[in-house]
């Protein structure tokens, strides 16, 4: 490989002045030092309290152990309620849907993915928001600058311990009739100007996961002052029972269990000891580090009480010489598993960039702070001798920071070139994916349409159901003979769609097409489409168009053209079908989405598409570069009824899906649509109580059903007037059909 040699010499050179583990030294530390290694506390006390669930058999459901720790939560926060849970997740959750919150929430994309799953999880859409610069929190100026008409609450944050701007944010809350929820997580046992945080806003919640300085195993609770939120609370997490046999809320299971809550009541004996070690090793890194350039430990409020469970630092590359992920892939080698919580920022991973991208964030600190914050480990696993080690290793980073600068060019430099070397050989720029079902006699055709093919950078992935009755692996071995670029995979799938995640599981290359069995592409169909995904980077998937042919009286004559409409767009793409064997999809979109659904067995490409849209950009082709011929297997032999039952349920997860709550309404619609459709089927079969009983699901769905299913050359007030009334009458009319004639 050209400059390999070049770039090892370099790299030796770089080795030469350290001695550092990711060099190829011996790391400093033997064992590992984590960010939030668990505390455990007093090991007698928490085992006779065991013991002493196990005798007393009971081991959830409201136990003394999980009401006495209860109580010393709410006493030590001070506010009249506490209820344990879980886990803080589920402490958020629930909080979420007792506030009543719908809609949109402002929340911090500074946070952990955790507090933002929560919303959407319940059908809520978050709108990312800036933190303030010095406390890391959300800024209260942007959030009033993103609040709408269909803002129903705040969800902050008081990140790393260090509270938010609570007054600011209470006043604004309160002004706009918001509600205020306070994600406490990281903030248990610190305090607010003097008042300790857990009693502000509607409700706040805290985690006592084992990476918390007090823990419960694995724990949390919503902690309040408001009567009706606590009896709500209260009641969702136990399935909204009110007594044995009455339920007055929708609810889960997220009770603590009593083994939980001894270990919560054996931290709670050693809290104080335990926030005196974490001040101890603050105070210590502060004293280490405070001397060197481009290192800020960020600071905690001496005057309020904190917890100071995390050691944060803060990396100016233009001071220090290094960037903060040099200095932690540096500590890393060294057995110091230092974290850079919370990188890239939530609106920059899956699912949330696609929302960012439609809510034009503006997250210029966020975005920021997430390239150079580092947290560094303590905790009662971590003393004083360790935290002097793991400061002299910054130390001689910044020292050497340009020799390390060179080592890491190199290594990606190196890295770089075997990867394109590795790919010239094994991985090729499109990925070709061919489901087979028991048509033997089909597949020559689409196979040879692939190796005829004007662009020959490619692999034909056949994937076969295993069928011992058919002949597909003898059509594929004549292909697998003379060309290595065709590979049979067999596999038992269930349907079409697991065959083509089997494909898509097995594909290498930078694009994946498909291809069924029974289609064929025209021979320059490849060269045009990576042409226009190589030219078009910001497209995730691209389509052409397909001719299809019908067969009568052995011979193939044009039919149809698809699609019939061209569509690019999420709102687009529901009256628009999209063969598959015209599609090509960027791998690297693939690997952040899920594939083809198998729960929907007719329409998961439609679903597929829907899902796809809402993330990346989708391009049609103006060319037809794809045919096939069709006898009486439209929709793999389902029938038009079949169909639009499965499109009905693809629509409806849609809904229950919270990334697509601003398309609510068109949803909506959609679903009547096909609902009325499916009663006009039905009546074309004689089948007139089940179409009455469509026709009422759409009116249910759309009152006004009957515009939606309009044709277009029904404008005008009179004729939409009567479009109207027919989605009215059709129920009534075909009932009393069904009833007079039965159903045929």
């Amino acid at each position: 490989m050209p400059g390999v040699k070049r770039e090892m010499k370099k790299l030796d050179r770089a080795k030469s002045h350290l001695d550092l583990a990711f060099l190829g030294g011996k790391p400093a530390f033997e064992n590992v030092l984590h960010v939030g290694c668990p505390n455990i506390g007093d090991r007698d006390r928490l085992l006779n309290r065991i013991n002493d669930i196990l005798d007393r058999r009971w081991l959830t459901n409201d136990g003394c152990y999980v009401k006495e720790f209860e109580e010393r939560i709410k006493k030590l926060v001070g506010v009249k309620h506490c209820v344990a849970v879980c886990n803080g997740t589920v402490a958020l959750e629930i909080a979420i849907r007792a506030l009543d919150l719908s809609g949109e929430v402002i929340v911090p994309s500074m946070t952990a993915l955790a507090t933002v799953h929560a919303l959407t999880w319940q059908g809520i859409k978050p709108i990312f928001c800036d933190i303030d610069s010095e406390t890391l929190c959300v800024d209260p100026k942007k959030v009033e600058e993103l609040i709408t008409e269909r803002t129903t609450g705040i969800l902050a944050v008081h990140l790393f311990g260090r509270p938010c701007h609570v007054k600011a944010l209470e006043t604004i809350a309160k002004s706009h009739r918001l509600k205020l929820l306070f994600d406490a997580a990281h903030a248990f046992g610190c305090s607010s100007n003097g008042k300790m945080i857990g009693g502000f806003g509607d409700a706040e919640t805290l985690s006592f996961h084992a990476t918390k300085f007090l823990n419960t195993l694995e724990g949390g609770a919503v902690v309040t002052n408001d009567n009706e939120s606590a009896e709500k609370i209260r009641l969702m997490r136990n399935f909204g029972y009110s007594d044995s046999d009455h339920v007055v809320h929708i609810g889960i299971n997220g009770k603590m269990n009593e083994v939980s809550a001894a270990m919560g009541l054996t931290s709670l004996e050693r809290m104080k000891e335990i926030i005196e070690v974490n001040r101890r090793n603050y105070l210590e890194y502060r004293r280490e580090l405070g001397a060197l350039p481009g290192v800020k430990v960020m600071d905690y409020n001496e005057t309020e009480r904190c917890n100071y469970q995390y050691v944060v630092l803060e990396i100016d590359r233009a001071l220090a010489g290094i960037d903060r992920d040099a200095l932690l892939e540096v500590l890393q080698a060294e057995h110091v598993l230092a974290r850079r919580y919370f990188h890239p920022g939530c609106h920059r991973v899956y699912p949330y960039q696609s929302l960012a991208r439609d809510q034009d964030c503006k997250l210029r600190v966020t975005e920021e702070k997430s390239e150079r914050l580092l947290q560094l480990p303590t905790g009662t696993s971590v003393g004083p001798l360790e935290v002097r080690k793991i400061c002299a290793l910054i130390g001689r980073a910044l020292v050497n920071a340009e020799a390390i600068k060179t080592f890491l060019e190199c290594k990606t430099m190196l890295q770089k070139k075997s990867i394109a070397f590795q790919k010239t050989i094994t991985s090729p720029m499109v990925s070709i994916v061919t489901p087979t079902y028991n048509r033997p006699a089909y597949l020559p055709r689409a196979i040879e349409s692939v190796v005829n093919q004007t662009y020959q950078d490619w692999e034909l992935i056949v994937v076969d159901d295993g069928c011992p009755t058919d002949d597909i692996r003898k059509v594929v071995n004549a292909y697998l003979a003379r060309d290595r670029r065709i590979h049979y995979v067999r596999r038992t799938n269930g349907s079409w769609y697991r065959a083509r995640n089997t494909g898509i599981e097995n594909a290498r290359g930078k694009y994946v097409a498909f291809i069924d069995d029974d289609d064929e592409w025209r021979p320059e169909k490849l060269e045009r489409q990576v042409d226009f995904m190589e030219s078009h980077p910001e497209v995730g998937l691209s389509y052409t168009l397909l001719q299809v042919y019908r067969a009568r009286n052995g011979k193939a004559e044009p039919t149809k053209i698809f699609p019939q409409f061209l569509a690019s767009k999420f709102q687009e793409l529901f009256n628009v079908f999209i063969p598959t064997t015209c599609v090509m999809i960027r791998k690297s979109c693939l690997d952040q989405i899920d594939w083809f659904n198998p729960e929907f067995p007719i329409c998961a490409d439609f679903d597929f598409w829907l899902r796809f849209a809402q993330q990346w950009p989708i391009a049609p082709m103006e060319n037809i570069l794809a045919s096939t011929v069709m006898d009486d297997r439209d929709h793999g032999g389902q029938d038009e009824v079949s169909v639009r039952k499965d499109a009905i349920r693809v629509l409806r997860a849609l809904r229950l899906n919270g990334r697509y709550t601003q398309y609510g309404g068109l949803v909506k619609s959609q679903i009547a649509a096909r609902f009325y459709i499916l009663g006009r089927l039905l009546i074309d079969q004689g089948n007139y109580m089940e179409a009455a009983k469509y026709f009422v699901q759409a009116l249910f769905e759309d009152p006004l059903v009957g515009l939606v299913i309009r044709r277009p050359e029904e404008q005008g007030f009179f004729p939409l007037l009567r479009r109207v009334a027919k989605s009215y009458v059709a129920a009534p009319v075909c009932l009393v059909k069904g009833l007079h004639y039965g159903r045929r």
